[in-house]
């Protein structure tokens, strides 16, 4: 009986969460639509958390790639170029065994915890210098996922971050809610890459913000290993910093501070710049 209840469970959590994806991705379509409009560009050309990944994967020889997502979330890895790549995994938490989108789940859990899918990760020898990190955006899973995903990361390796640029509170709220969200994906992120000496990060204004974390190296520094030096948007200020970290656990002040100052503390890159500077 308890094992009928729970995967009962595990089933309506997937379809909520298939449903929201599915709603975000017509608000992404239409968001893509009206950029172009104002550029000039088509919407097919915007930059997508895909394509970054395979910009710098072909850049800097990243060959090694996982996806942390769950059914709701991700939602590309169909097409993830895997002849450019030597590995390919996908590590999926909140997906119930009888979920299938018809691409392979190379690791698996069924509720929040990741700890069992890891462990599977480590031992089966994978290894990876790419990921891209899309999952559940409540506070306690994203910044566990950037912690955990940064850990297995090789040195060198670059963590992609998905909906680091919430377009508004209502999509920025703590729990999820129908339609477009975000979460808080952006103040985890914040705070990793405000608090951890070894990471270095920018973040791409583009697809809800998509933020790069390089593993004990810095972005100018691997441009110069690649004949390629550019000037990158400077750290946010000491005081901003700190008024960003200091609202902790206060996420309503934590967004007034994040909306005033998003460009400074993400270090915003615009997508043309992006294709300049890594493309």
């Amino acid at each position: 009986m308890l094992a009928v209840c729970m995967m009962k469970v595990f089933r309506y959590l997937a379809q909520r969460t298939v449903l929201a994806v599915r709603a975000r991705g017509e608000r992404l379509r239409k968001s893509y639509i009206q950029f172009g409009q104002k550029t000039g560009i088509d919407d097919k050309q915007v930059l997508r958390k895909t394509d970054i990944v395979h910009t710098l994967s072909k850049l800097f020889g990243l060959k090694c790639y996982l996806e942390l997502c769950t059914p709701g979330t991700g939602g590309k890895f169909v097409d993830i170029r895997k002849d450019q790549l030597k590995e390919v995994n996908r590590l999926m938490y909140l997906s119930p065994f009888s979920f299938n989108d018809g691409m392979k789940i190379d690791f698996r859990s069924p509720d929040e915890s990741i700890d069992g899918a890891l462990e599977e990760f480590q031992t089966s020898g994978a290894v990876v210098d790419i990921c891209l990190v899309d999952g559940w955006h409540t506070y306690s899973t994203a910044s566990r996922d950037l912690g955990a995903m940064y850990n297995i990361l090789q040195d060198g390796g670059i963590l992609v971050v998905h909906d680091c640029l919430p377009p508004d509170r209502e999509t920025a709220k703590p729990t999820s809610r129908r339609g477009v969200w975000c979460g808080v994906s952006y103040k985890a992120f914040l705070d990793f890459v405000l608090t951890e000496p070894t990471a270095d990060y920018v973040t791409i204004n583009s697809d809800y913000g998509c933020g790069l974390i390089v593993k004990n190296r810095t972005f100018e520094g691997v441009l110069q290993a690649q004949n390629r030096p550019h000037q990158l948007p400077k750290r946010p200020q000491e005081w901003l910093k700190l008024e960003f970290l200091n609202a902790k656990s206060d996420f309503d002040r934590a967004f007034d501070v994040f909306e005033k100052n998003h460009g400074e503390l993400l270090r915003l890159i615009e997508p043309e710049n992006f294709n300049v500077i890594f493309g």
